[in-house]
């Protein structure tokens, strides 16, 4: 797999990390400088042009909402394991006390976007390509906006309707209000798909490697819900041994 990802100096014709702003052979200007990340503008970015929004993060010299969105995201990560869990066996996730899953999915999703970073960080100079692990934490994170849309749109919508049901199937939101849960189900997967797309957008700005960038757009949504649905399973199977 040959991937490249330089910038070449006008001047000299050197040819620089994509991140750098000056030439490390001349010291010519390579682009304007980006201080801090503009949140809304890098919102609305992601809805027009992804791939602008995701190199003004990697060119931008301070990484800021980084440890805000760190915080939110995993929120409903949690809450959508929540419906996973008991879609197929009910009642698990409300055998875990909320304040314990909440700082368990915290605490794996500070630990597995670390890990994905400096394994990337590896895996891109192998490639030849120089990356940065705060650029990689970055990209996922504000890759990771649908979830956040979701939180912000469809969790009160859910919760309105279906209280804690939508969570716990207890009964079912399929039997309540079936057409309604099929609704909201259809919009969660869309944002995951979108989800998707955007890390892979993430990493191509990062590597221009399209299979790789494909691969961990799929397998980044995959590993997280699978380390919290996990985690949960052995939070309950913890307290059922100790209880």
């Amino acid at each position: 797999m040959r991937c490249s990802n330089f910038i070449k100096c006008s001047g000299c014709g050197f040819e620089n990390h994509h991140f750098s702003s000056l030439c490390n052979q001349c010291g010519a200007t390579l682009r304007d400088k980006v201080v801090n990340i503009d949140l809304w503008h890098t919102i609305w970015l992601l809805f027009e042009t992804p791939l602008k929004a995701f190199q003004n993060i990697i060119f931008s010299e301070n990484k800021n909402f980084i440890v805000m969105l760190s915080v939110i995201i995993p929120i409903k990560m949690l809450l959508n394991s929540y419906f996973i869990i008991n879609f197929f066996e009910i009642d698990l996730a409300e055998n875990n006390p909320m304040y314990i899953s909440m700082i368990i999915s915290l605490i794996i999703s500070v630990l597995l976007l670390t890990s994905i970073s400096f394994i990337n960080k590896f895996i891109t100079n192998l490639l030849g390509i120089k990356s940065r692990f705060t650029d990689t934490y970055a990209l996922i994170i504000y890759a990771f906006m649908p979830i956040l849309f979701s939180l912000v749109i469809l969790f009160p919508v859910q919760y309105a309707l279906f209280g804690q049901h939508w969570f716990y199937f207890n009964p079912s939101p399929f039997f309540l209000k079936e057409k309604a849960a099929y609704v909201l189900i259809f919009l969660e997967v869309i944002l995951l798909i979108w989800t998707i797309i955007l890390i892979s957008l993430a990493f191509f700005a990062q590597t221009k490697c399209k299979g790789y960038s494909l691969c961990l757009g799929i397998l980044i949504p995959s590993a997280y819900y699978a380390a919290i649905i996990s985690s949960e399973y052995l939070v309950a199977y913890i307290r059922n041994s100790l209880g």
